[in-house]
């Protein structure tokens, strides 16, 4: 079956670096090669990026549009709704996709989904789930405003939360998200985790897959675990990825902090990361007080590209994901193991799931920064770092992930035609 796909991102990775948005443009970038699809990327700008003045829609690059718009993000419901519902039609009649593919709906707005149909009811439309958003307000994190872990979505809980929203309104929230997602004909996840959590929440646990994101084909995956010096000091240990209160960086650095100085004299730490700047005032003040704490173990980095961090991760032994919210399929694990790098995590979500403790790396207790020190202590071990990487998965590649959503939108397209 041959299929015309429309990938829809809320970003695109040129302008924001998420792993939702890298997973969807590797998507695109593969089908791009294959004989048996077409694809076009759409994806929202944010204002920093020039539009036209006389549409929402502008090119970036062959086979990739841009679009403008502005959310109610309480409900994922675009405000300016004519606009870009005559824009998108008139995108549909001229492109004739046969699957939609949203890798994403916030920036985005639901209608769009209902566009889809509304212009051709066979047409598959599919939504990866990356995150909480539909299930949690609080940035679908599942975090409360207390900093609390969240177990159980209700409209009551929720309003305890948010206030001053009120039951009514996250009742009426969640009534009108899934209005929409009833017209979705397959959801795909890239955790169990989170299957669960939807399912949880109402989805039908037929209408959610479980399909890898694929890493990009800049990544090189390395073949052999590198030897060791006998003595394995200093042993490096790396964060990589976005810096926000969700991430986790600030427990890592305390317990760099908890550390004995004899330790911290055999560890280096190396942080690559973006985003800080964009934080709040007081979390960006407690990242830097650590960082002056802790200068002479801890490197601060900064920014890199997607396609050098194998390179950067061969400078480290271990990676730490001390990610404080439950997470998903952090892009990160899945380099970490085309690094052959052990990896550190927190005990939760997608991160307890991807990262077997004690056989691809350690977990430690979430947001704990004293067992955090204690893992890594442990891994001073050149004998166990040695076990540990040689046990490491090899990661699902673009062509891969590129295969398994074709099949997906083949069961998907024959149904559709079936009915």
């Amino acid at each position: 079956m041959t299929h015309r796909i429309l990938i829809i991102s809320h970003g695109h990775p040129a302008f924001s670096k998420g792993g939702a948005e890298i997973a969807s443009y590797n998507l695109h970038r593969e089908y791009l090669k294959r004989s048996d699809c077409t694809s076009l990327y759409l994806a929202r700008r944010g204002d920093e990026v020039p539009g036209h003045y006389a549409t929402l829609f502008s090119s970036t690059a062959a086979n990739e549009i841009l679009f403008h718009s502005h959310i109610d993000h309480f409900v994922f419901s675009h405000q300016g709704l004519g606009d870009i519902t005559r824009e998108f039609r008139l995108l549909l009649e001229d492109y004739e996709p046969t699957v939609v593919h949203f890798h994403h709906y916030t920036h985005l707005g639901l209608e769009m989904i209902r566009e889809v149909k509304n212009w051709n009811k066979n047409v598959s439309v599919v939504v990866t789930l990356h995150e909480y958003l539909a299930i949690c307000d609080n940035f679908g994190q599942m975090v409360t405003t207390q900093g609390r872990l969240c177990y159980e979505s209700s409209p009551t809980r929720c309003a305890i939360c948010k206030s001053p929203r009120t039951s009514a309104d996250f009742f009426f929230r969640e009534q009108f998200i899934k209005s929409f997602f009833q017209l979705v004909d397959q959801f795909i996840s890239p955790s169990q985790f989170l299957i669960d959590r939807y399912v949880a929440w109402g989805l039908p646990a037929n209408k959610i897959s479980f399909l890898e994101n694929g890493l990009p084909d800049a990544v090189t995956i390395t073949d052999q675990a590198e030897s060791l010096a006998d003595d394995f000091i200093p042993v490096r240990f790396g964060y990589f990825g976005q810096i926000n209160p969700f991430k986790g960086l600030d427990i890592f650095l305390e317990a760099v902090t908890l550390l004995p100085k004899l330790l911290k004299n055999q560890i280096r730490v190396e942080v690559h990361g973006s985003g800080l700047e964009n934080q709040q005032q007081e979390f960006q003040d407690k990242i830097n007080e650590l960082l002056e704490k802790n200068q002479k173990t801890v490197t601060f980095l900064g920014v890199y590209e997607p396609e050098d961090v194998i390179g950067l991760m061969h400078g480290v032994d271990w990676v730490v994901v001390p990610s404080v919210w439950w997470e998903n399929s952090p892009l990160v694990i899945q380099e970490a193991f085309a690094a052959k790098r052990p990896l550190i995590v927190s005990n939760i979500g997608g991160m307890a799931e991807k990262v077997k403790d004690g056989v691809y790396g350690y977990q430690f207790r979430n947001r704990n920064a004293a067992d955090l020190a204690r893992v890594m202590e442990m891994a001073l071990s050149a004998e166990v770092y040695r076990s540990f990487q040689t046990q490491l998965p090899t990661p699902v590649v673009a062509r891969e992930s590129g295969d398994n959503h074709i099949n997906c939108y083949d069961k998907v397209s024959s149904y559709n035609l079936k009915k």
